[in-house]
């Protein structure tokens, strides 16, 4: 696995936690003698999620079927950057680069070299937050921009109706 990857590296003080419901398509027994290994399988609420990704550097999203992800949004609300797989929608809003980093499904190795380059490198991590925050906090994504948005929608409507 990655993380077992990354341990071999020497970062013994790197932590793992899987969280969640649904179905394992892989055998959690190698993890579990790790005591830097967390394991919550359950259905999640929303202040679970905030409180896991509030405390934590980085977000991995190692789908193998996904369209959409509200983990990386929710990630992205607290200005975190996330490790998501080349499925569904995913690229599109992680924005390789820009707001974390895109690799393969399946691909363990490609997994645990990004983890370690934003393990490595702490400015990268640092540069994708405030990435985050300008678009999702201030800019073209925030909640300001989407509303006035629709304001503008609405307006135009209201004036195409006058004439």
């Amino acid at each position: 696995s990655a993380f077992e990857e990354i341990v071999k590296q020497g970062y013994q003080d790197i932590e793992l936690t899987i969280a969640g419901s649904g179905e394992l398509y892989f055998d959690i027994d190698p993890y579990l003698k790790y005591s830097n290994f967390k394991f919550i399988h359950k259905f999640l609420t929303n202040e679970e999620i905030a409180d896991y990704v509030f405390n934590t550097d980085i977000v991995v999203c190692p789908y193998v079927d996904a369209t959409q992800s509200g983990v990386i949004m929710s990630a992205f609300a607290l200005n975190k950057p996330v490790i998501a797989t080349n499925v569904g929608a995913l690229p599109s809003m992680v924005k390789n680069g820009q707001y974390g980093t895109i690799v393969p499904p399946k691909d363990v190795a490609t997994l645990a070299s990004a983890i370690n380059t934003l393990i490595e490198n702490p400015q990268k991590i640092e540069a994708m937050m405030a990435n985050i925050e300008h678009d999702y906090s201030e800019g073209k994504y925030s909640w300001k921009a989407i509303a006035q948005g629709i304001t503008d929608i609405y307006a135009k409507k209201l004036s195409d109706s006058n004439k």
